[in-house]
């Protein structure tokens, strides 16, 4: 057994996951803060861009984990406890986005339109990681 679309979610996901994250990465911290509006002297701290820099490398690696878990993972009993502690785990990282994020529910810590982009990409996670875990498993395909 199965969950339909398991592998689907997670390399959609780990695609993203990689892409945004390692895009940050090669821009660097302090250009791609910037455009969050982070104030010139946060900007400037050599602990502010090393903590940085290491959220934009944890989130490639977890997106690569995710790609990895997500291409071999082929039987419902580790799909399910997976999707159950990623949709945990972005339940926590959407919280965060929204409270920090330039609107009426968030304390615009980050300003500008861009500071919601981390809350889209969490609400596609959230909705993807909640159907896996409500989804019904189906008989394994037929491999070839």
């Amino acid at each position: 057994m199965v969950l339909p679309g398991f592998r689907a979610t997670c390399l959609t996901l780990s695609a993203l996951y990689v892409f945004l994250a390692g895009s940050m990465l090669a821009r660097g911290p302090r250009v791609a803060m910037a455009a969050y509006q982070v104030p010139a002297p946060t900007l400037a701290s050599p602990h502010y861009a090393d903590a940085m820099r290491w959220v934009f490398l944890h989130m490639t690696v977890l997106g690569a984990m995710l790609g990895v878990v997500g291409w071999y993972a082929d039987d419902v009993k580790l799909q399910r406890p997976f999707a159950r502690l990623w949709f945990a785990a972005i339940a926590v990282y959407t919280f965060l986005d929204v409270r920090t994020a330039d609107w009426a529910l968030g304390n615009a810590l980050y300003r500008g339109s861009g500071s919601l982009g981390p809350v889209v990409v969490d609400a596609l996670a959230v909705a993807l990681w909640l159907r896996l875990n409500v989804v019904k498993p189906v008989p394994r395909p037929a491999q070839p």
